[in-house]
């Protein structure tokens, strides 16, 4: 039976995003609480919402009704969340698992000023920021997320615009990302979001909403997505974290490994192979119907990759070192 407007969970901050896991057939929803630090992940299949996997994790939203201000999203691999945290002048970066639904490894950043406006780059190496009011010398930020150490992340920021009410932002489909700014007729726009630095090129009055002077303007943010759709064509995504390398027979299979050649295996059972280089690119991938033996990573380079083997009966991921 077709239920609508069933209430979940109260109350909440104000955060809402929504990425597609990239290797299961689901979605995730993901909320913050209100008085705690608990986020709730929302498993959205063909069978309907699941009941969420809480993980109570980084700095509570709680106290005066403004420390709910703020988005929070993923990136659109689904393996990173942030989250910015009004008036407590914070934001946060985190782990997601797709496979599980946990957050997790909070890292903590203090700005001077109110935070409001989140967003990823397209290729998820840059996180923008905007602090709205006008106690800060800047009032949108670039951070570089590639080095994954909160003190180099916070050490990186760089200033974009210093115009007083940024608020909310989207990375759209020509993965450029939109800045809403509180009403006003111009929608700000970052051109190149995967660039670091001011190559972004930030454009304050990139969008004019009132070419016709009728009164048009935004007001404190843009419509949210499911992240996911904005995944660049070839684009590719990290395995998740929660496959753990496993010491059974497919891991002692796998031979020589380390090799300074290339790597067999012979399977026995229908499935997919899928060889990931650690940076999450997909090297190669084998469809298995019956027994066969595969060779594989003649021609990579020295390095760890990840070998991935699944089918209708689960998934198992184990390590090799191309020497």
């Amino acid at each position: 039976m077709l239920q609508k407007n069933s209430p979940l969970i109260s109350p909440v901050a104000e955060k809402l995003t929504a990425v597609k896991d990239p290797y299961n057939n689901r979605y995730w929803v993901v909320v913050h609480d209100f008085g705690n630090n608990g986020f709730f992940a929302y498993a959205l299949t063909a069978t309907g919402v699941q009941p969420p996997v809480v993980s109570y994790v980084g700095t509570p939203h709680a106290g005066i009704m403004q420390n709910s201000y703020g988005q929070m999203k993923f990136n659109i691999c689904g393996n990173k969340l942030a989250a910015a945290i009004g008036y407590q002048n914070k934001w946060e970066l985190l782990d997601f698992n797709t496979n599980s639904g946990v957050v997790s490894n909070p890292l903590t950043f203090s700005e001077p000023d109110h935070v409001y406006g989140i967003e990823f780059s397209a290729d998820g190496s840059k996180l923008y920021l905007s602090t709205y009011d006008n106690f800060s010398p800047y009032t949108l930020s670039q951070f570089d997320l590639t080095s994954n150490v909160q003190a180099v992340i916070a050490a990186s920021q760089t200033t974009l615009s210093s115009t007083s009410s940024i608020y909310g932002m989207q990375l759209a489909t020509d993965s450029k990302i939109y800045v809403c700014k509180s009403f006003n007729q111009y929608l700000g726009v970052i051109d190149f979001p995967n660039i670091g630095g001011v190559g972004c090129s930030y454009n304050d009055l990139g969008v004019d909403l009132d070419p016709m002077f009728m009164g048009n303007t935004s007001a404190l943010s843009l419509p949210g997505f499911v992240q996911s759709y904005f995944f660049p064509v070839n684009g590719s995504c990290p395995i998740p974290t929660s496959i753990t390398e496993t010491k059974t027979e497919i891991q002692q299979g796998i031979y020589p490994n380390p090799s300074a050649n290339e790597f067999s295996y012979t399977l026995n059972d229908p499935c997919t192979v899928s060889i990931y280089s650690a940076s999450g690119q997909l090297m190669q991938e084998f469809k298995i119907t019956e027994e066969q033996k595969i060779t594989f990573g003649k021609d990579y380079t020295s390095g760890i990759y990840l070998v991935r083997f699944h089918n209708a009966s689960g998934e198992r991921t184990t390590r090799v070192v191309k020497e």
